[in-house]
């Protein structure tokens, strides 16, 4: 938002409208890395997110995230996130829903799979800014008009 501010010289609405989605699976990230750490914070006292809410609990609010980030693009896009940027982020949903997929289905329970789900976790969070920021590019003109 800084960067935003620095360059356009006023704060305005349109950077929160496209950064909640990212935010979205930023926080789904954070979940999942934290996942294997579990264990020993919880021996250790150390109070975080699965230790409040549980294992189960956490993987659905996980889930929840993800769907939260794609079921708010149509508010999102009625408060002015341009329909293009909405749609980009539409592409990176195969991946999301396969994520929480794994997620829900147990993939979290087994240590062979917490890199796998950490990767694609980083991927979808870096694809969905990326397919973000080349909507925003083709955009550039008419948004700044």
């Amino acid at each position: 938002m800084v960067g935003y501010v620095a360059q356009m010289g006023e704060l305005a609405l349109l950077p929160f409208l496209a950064v909640f989605p990212l935010g979205c699976f930023q926080f789904a990230m954070l979940v999942v890395v934290n996942i294997p750490d579990a264990v020993g914070d919880m021996a250790s006292g150390k109070h975080t997110l699965i230790y409040f809410l549980g294992a189960v609990r956490t993987v659905r609010l996980y889930a929840g995230v993800l769907a939260l980030a794609y079921l708010s693009l149509p508010v999102l896009v009625w408060s002015g996130l341009p329909l293009e940027v909405a749609l980009a982020l539409l592409l990176v949903s195969p991946l999301a829903a396969w994520q929480g997929w794994r997620m829900v289905r147990g993939a979290w329970t087994d240590p062979d799979k917490w890199n796998s789900l950490g990767f694609w976790s980083v991927g979808l969070v870096m694809s969905s800014a990326g397919v973000e920021f080349l909507a925003f590019l083709l955009l550039i003109e008419e948004l700044i008009g």
